[in-house]
This record gives structure tokens, C-alpha cells and sequence, in this order.
């Protein structure tokens, strides 16, 4: 239009006091059909635009739409690629991943290392084939290491694998296997295990995407909370949130002098702080209600190796994590339940336990145990 001439629309005044007598804007489009913004272009000139401009200002709109949504695909991509790296370093810690390789590949007289040479406190499990063993762990590591690096879209589907024949002079043994990476025997090692009160009615009533939308919630909280208090979360089962305080090296709470009671104190401050933050997340019921939490602690011996072909796991096993379980299977509602010899791990540290009461555990007999009001 001629925007000389007086229009009822505020902003052609406004575009005519600036001196503009043509004004062509040409929406920009991403995927389908969503706005992005607007090209405009404007001129002092009345149809100063010829229609094969006009055809060529749209495909430059076009165009750049296009672009648009190329670069909000590669920061998508981008940031699902970091989500399966740590979501792959999570399924092995690092300190792990440095044992194998130390245990395996760097001493090349193929013994194992004094550290772990004693059978009471180490049990690393070895191949019948010395030079199968160490080429399998060498293959299977770099596998791992490369999977972290690379910058593809099946980073999760990336097989760790390396595939032994079958042994023919044994039928039944499997057709693909391959010697564990890793094995080891833990001490003084406090185990947490959290589930929610109620799940099973909660996710009765509402749609699957609420329900993992309020896991997803909880346990994004929960995973903040174990990088905080320096505790390894090592799985989710439904609604049951893992974790542990294994013993490293470069840990500053980590002290050999003091039987883990210091990585204990982290599991209890933990503890702690989940049954709080869960408070903070709300179930889709109707009415809306506020989650509870169960915990479980305990503290002893266990097991741990890395398991699995197609996405390597690092599991823990033994009876300190069944009693775990048990404590938290016989806790109440948003309170932390232990066992005696947690208990008496933290000592004096925790002055708040009510009072103790014996617990008939499965498979365990009855046992003493303390409970813990972490909001009180």
C-alpha cells in the first residue's frame, strides 16, 4: 500500500513517519509451519518491490527457516549426545573403568597387582586363557572408552562387545560370551535404598507419562543430591532409587583409619536430604498430594564387578545389600530406617534416633534396628 496515504493501522503511521512509502514482511517458518519471526524490508519508494522480488525475499525466508530449524536439531542433538555420555558414565564409575584398565591391560607381566592379590580381600575372577582374557579386556574397554568419545545417534545402542566362539567340547555353554572385566570384594560399604509410599496406587490412577514425569522429578533430585554428599547411585527399579558409598582413592572422605564411618555419615546426610526434597515433589493425583519416601541403610561386605555385553553395569551383590533392602522395605513413612550396625557406625554423630526395636527380616531372623525422623 502507499503509505502516504493515511491508513486506519497504527503501525503504517508509524513506518510513514519514518520517511517508508513500501513495506514487505514475509513470515519465517520452521518445521511445520511454526512461526519464527518475520523478514521485513522497507523502502522510500511506492512499489518499489517488483513480483519477482517479492519471490525471491520469500525463498530467502524459507531459506533461512530452513536454517533455523538445522541448528535447533544440532543443539538438540547436541544435548542428547551429552545426556547418553553421562548417562553412560554413570553406568560404570570412573574409578572402575581406571581398575580394569590397571588390573588388566598396563601390567604386562599379566599378574595382578599385589593391592589386589589377596584372596580374603580382593577376588578378581580370570579366563582360562590367559592371552583370550587379556585381549577380550583390552577390546571391551577401548569399545567403552570409544563409545564415551563418539558423536553418534546410537551411543545407547552401541554393543560393548566382544564375542568368544563356543566351546565345542562344551555344548551348553553359551554361544557368545566373554570373561568379566571386573571383580572385587568391598568392606564397610553403606548401602541406601529409597522407594516411594503408595506407588503402585499413585500409578494406578493417572496416564504412564505423569508417572515418569514425577520419577523423572524425584530422581533428577535424587542424582543432584548423591553428586552433593559424594554417594554412588548405582540403580533405579520403578520406583526404588539405589545408592552407595564405595571407598576411592581420591576421595577426601574416604579414610582407611575409621571402618567407613565417614562415607556413612555421607549416606545418612543423604538420606536425609532425599526424604526433605521429596516432600518438594508433588503425585498427579487428584487432589495433588505430596510424595512420600521410604529409606533403608545398612552397612557391611559386599560384592561388586561390571556385568553385561550389550551396556556394561556395575552391580553390587551380598547380604549387606539384601538387609539394606529389608530396612527399607520395614522403614515408615518418611523416616530412616538402619540397622544396628549402621547404627552403631555413626555413634555419636546422630544424636536424634528414636528408640531401638527388634525387626523380623526375611531370610535374616529378627533383628535390632533404629529409626530416624529426619524432618524433626
Amino acid at each position: 500500500p502507499d503509505l502516504a496515504v493515511d491508513s486506519p493501522y497504527w503501525d503504517h503511521t508509524v513506518i510513514r513517519d519514518m520517511g517508508l512509502r513500501t513495506c514487505l514482511v514475509v513470515p519465517i517458518l520452521v518445521g511445520n509451519g511454526k512461526f519464527a519471526g518475520t523478514l521485513n524490508m522497507a523502502m522510500k519508494e511506492v512499489d518499489a518491490l517488483s513480483r519477482l522480488d517479492i519471490v525471491l525475499i520469500k525463498d530467502i525466508a524459507t531459506s533461512l527457516g530452513i536454517h533455523l530449524r538445522s541448528k535447533r536439531l544440532q543443539k538438540v542433538e547436541a544435548e542428547s549426545h551429552q545426556m547418553a555420555k553421562e548417562f553412560l558414565h554413570s553406568l560404570i564409575p570412573p574409578s572402575i573403568i581406571s581398575k580394569i584398565e590397571h588390573n588388566w591391560i598396563k601390567d604386562s607381566s599379566k599378574s595382578i597387582p599385589t593391592a589386589l592379590n589377596n584372596a580374603k580381600d580382593r577376588d578378581i575372577i580370570l579366563s582360562n586363557s590367559e592371552d583370550s582374557k587379556e585381549e577380550v579386556a583390552t577390546a571391551r574397554i577401548e569399545q567403552i572408552r570409544r563409545i564415551n568419545r563418539q558423536n553418534s545417534s546410537d551411543l545407547l545402542t552401541c554393543a560393548v562387545t566382544t564375542e568368544v566362539p563356543m566351546n565345542m567340547e562344551n555344548p551348553q555353554s553359551d554361544v557368545y560370551s566373554s570373561p568379566v572385566l571386573y571383580a572385587e570384594e568391598k568392606h564397610n560399604v553403606s548401602i541406601v535404598f529409597v522407594d516411594i509410599v503408595g506407588f503402585s496406587r499413585i500409578a494406578a490412577g493417572v496416564t504412564p507419562l505423569k508417572v515418569m514425569d514425577m520419577l523423572q522429578n524425584l530422581f533428577s533430585r535424587f542424582d543432584l543430591l548423591c553428586e552433593k554428599h559424594g554417594v554412588q547411585k548405582l540403580d533405579t527399579v520403578g520406583d526404588a532409587y539405589i545408592a552407595c558409598a564405595l571407598d576411592d582413592d581420591d576421595d577426601e572422605n574416604n579414610r582407611e583409619d575409621d571402618n567407613g564411618k565417614s562415607r556413612a555419615l555421607c549416606c545418612l546426610n543423604l538420606a536425609k536430604d532425599m526424604v526433605k526434597e521429596s516432600f518438594k515433589v508433588m503425585a498427579p493425583t487428584d487432589p495433588e498430594e505430596h510424595l512420600k519416601i521410604r529409606v533403608g541403610i545398612h552397612v557391611g561386605d559386599l560384592s561388586c564387578g561390571v556385568l553385561g555385553q550389550s551396556v556394561p553395569k556395575f552391580s553390587v551383590f551380598g547380604d549387606a545389600v539384601n538387609l539394606a533392602a529389608r530396612m527399607e522395605q520395614t522403614s515408615m513413612p518418611m523416616r530412616i530406617h538402619v540397622s544396628k550396625q549402621f547404627h552403631d557406625l555413626i555413634g555419636e554423630d546422630e544424636t536424634r534416633w528414636e528408640e531401638s526395636k527388634i525387626t523380623s527380616v526375611k531370610n535374616m531372623g529378627e533383628v535390632e534396628t533404629w529409626i530416624l525422623d529426619p524432618v524433626y
